[in-house]
């Protein structure tokens, strides 16, 4: 019902020339489970109890299983279907058993740490220690985590500052059980090849204290799960893909937005939706390629600018802390982003997204496109096509979107440029 008042309030529009080509729904899907063949620890089942779950999807079930019998796994299932929690299950179910094990938990993102230690924060049922280990973290509480916290949880820059210092943290890395990389599609190109050389040379490090820890990678659909994984990381991998998801999703109906019938601008069409979707009472997260866009589009939101905001690299911790509360409240009524809200920040329920350009690659589409109905209610998800080629040839044959054959990602260790330096870095 939204949509069709929706669409109908934009095509009343005088400048409206066409620019809905088609609207495609994906149907709903339920739930699938599976039950555990092995008994959980009392503490953990309380745990759960307390958060109302009685059963596992099925790739979570899958995922718990895999990990307790001490395989490395990677995990690669839709957005918001609970990686986290799968990969959470078992490290505390082995701190239950062995207080002394510890846990690394490696994000791309600062933002995504502070989320994942908010919700670490919240377990109560279990007796545990956690802690940031990053930049940010003052001189006198550092001691303490290296210590005595379970999980800590830290970035691969600041990893790469602790490495020399591996003495410091003798305790936790000869308890060391297990190593997760989150979000770790970010890890390509490059800058993945500097993580492979990273994750090589923390290996070299806990090789020393005779700890050989298990590797869990969550990640976004890629086209090539086990290899990318084998590369980073150097181990043998369990995949769990898209075929073992069990999450329920919701109905989503994609509207293909071709910009250049009208005749005016993309960012002027993409404020026009906004303002008809707050209207409507509909959360939105629109996503923009550049900064300049998010600041001037927000700028233009004239009588909505008090329940709409910017949010993108740049920003101070404490602003980008802001904004995500403000949005997960309700305060906000729509959000202009950069990239950086593209990754699993927690900000609640969402019930629109817009990707003004397409984002670069099918997997970064559907990880926008999966902030919407993030808890089962319908979603709507505009694709405004720009005028560039690509765009234009994506609005018009849509089965490449929504049919996907994922991008395969690369990375390398023997690149010589990137390895010689981390050989002076391991030296050191």
């Amino acid at each position: 019902m939204s949509l069709t008042l929706l669409l109908s309030r934009l095509k009343a529009k005088s400048w409206y020339q066409g620019n809905i080509l088609e609207v495609k729904t994906i149907p709903p899907r339920p739930a699938v489970y599976t039950e555990m063949d092995m008994e959980l620890s009392y503490p953990i089942r309380k745990f759960l109890d307390s958060r109302g779950i009685s059963r596992f999807y099925n790739h979570q079930a899958q995922m718990i299983a895999e990990i307790l019998n001490n395989r490395n796994v990677i995990i690669t299932t839709s957005t918001s279907s609970g990686k986290t929690l799968g990969y959470l299950v078992p490290i505390l179910e082995e701190i239950c058993r062995n207080p002394s094990s510890r846990a690394l938990l490696i994000y791309p993102l600062k933002a995504l740490t502070n989320d994942q230690y908010r919700l670490l924060q919240e377990i109560k049922e279990l007796s545990f220690k956690a802690g940031i280990y990053d930049g940010d973290t003052p001189g006198e509480k550092r001691p303490q985590i290296r210590e005595h916290a379970n999980v800590v949880l830290t970035n691969p820059y600041e990893l790469h500052q602790i490495l020399p210092y591996h003495y410091k943290w003798s305790n936790f890395f000869r308890n060391l059980k297990f190593i997760i990389l989150d979000e770790a599609h970010t890890y390509k190109g490059i800058f993945g090849s500097n993580i492979a050389n990273l994750i090589f040379r923390l290996k070299r490090v806990l090789k020393n204290y005779s700890a050989h820890p298990q590797y869990i990678l969550s990640t976004a659909s890629i086209g090539n799960p086990v290899e990318f994984a084998v590369k980073l990381v150097g181990e043998d991998f369990i995949h769990i893909g898209i075929n073992q998801d069990g999450s329920p999703q919701p109905r989503k109906d994609i509207v293909l937005w071709n910009t250049t019938s009208s005749p005016i601008s993309s960012l002027t069409q993409a404020r026009e939706i906004i303002q008809e979707l707050i209207k409507l009472d509909l959360k939105t997260l629109c996503f923009l390629k550049t900064r300049r866009n998010v600041e001037l589009l927000c700028s233009w939101m004239g009588e909505y600018r008090d329940v709409v905001s910017a949010y993108r690299a740049g920003y101070l911790p404490g602003v980008r802390r802001e904004v995500e509360r403000r949005l997960k409240s309700g305060e906000l009524k729509a959000v202009l982003a950069t990239n950086a809200l593209e990754l699993g920040i927690d900000i609640g329920m969402l019930d629109a997204v817009l990707i003004l350009g397409f984002p670069g690659s099918v997997s970064s589409f559907w990880q926008q496109a999966g902030r919407a109905g993030r808890k089962g209610n319908p979603a709507i998800i505009f694709y405004l096509a720009l005028q560039d080629v690509l765009d234009q040839y994506l609005v018009t044959h849509p089965e490449v979107l929504l049919d996907p054959v994922f991008e395969k990602l690369n990375v390398t260790t023997d690149n010589p440029y990137i390895y010689s330096r981390h050989l002076l870095c391991a030296a050191s």
